[in-house]
């Protein structure tokens, strides 16, 4: 909370610098895309990090069969940064994480697809979206409703919407 209120994620000097090779899918080591000098005059480290004990960043990321994501670690300034010698490691929990969260896709996927299926052998309209305000899913009941017009929207669009009442109203509205 204090990240996004502080207004930290605009101003962080490791975010800028990681992106590119997260995204390329390398492991991120704080001490690889800032350097000590910034560290030391940076006010993100000394008025944001270190008080939060988020000195040292590790950044795994995760591409599984149908997700991308990131798992930040982070380490207090007294217990240093991540060790780089402990690659293999972070690579092998990488692998685990993936195999994981695909395991969980197929389970969550297919009880969602029963669960829709039942709404509509009940004539029940349902439509699932996430804490984001994205589409997760809808069952044919609701797509009848709507004529055939129904359509999920794009992440950007869903994106800008402010809360679960404000989805709900605007895909009332747009039918």
């Amino acid at each position: 909370r204090a990240y996004l209120v502080g207004g930290w994620n605009r101003g962080s000097p490791r975010q800028a610098r990681a992106l590119k090779r997260l995204q390329d899918g390398e492991i991120v080591f704080e001490q690889d895309v800032v350097d000590d000098v910034t560290r030391g005059q940076s006010p993100f480290y000394r008025d944001f990090a270190a008080p939060f004990g988020l000195d040292w960043l590790l950044a795994i990321p995760v591409r599984s069969a149908r997700q991308e994501w990131t798992l930040h670690l982070f380490r207090s300034a007294a217990a240093g940064p991540f060790d780089k010698n402990d690659l293999p490691l972070f690579e092998a929990a990488r692998a685990r994480l993936a195999r994981i969260v695909d395991a969980l896709d197929l389970a969550l996927g297919s009880q969602l697809r029963a669960i829709m299926r039942s709404y509509d052998l009940e004539g029940k309209s349902a439509l699932v979206f996430n804490p984001h305000a994205h589409v997760l899913a809808h069952n044919k009941r609701l797509e009848s409703l709507c004529e055939g017009t129904f359509r999920v929207r794009s992440e950007e669009h869903t994106s800008e919407l402010q809360s679960h009442l404000n989805l709900v109203c605007r895909l009332l509205l747009e039918k």
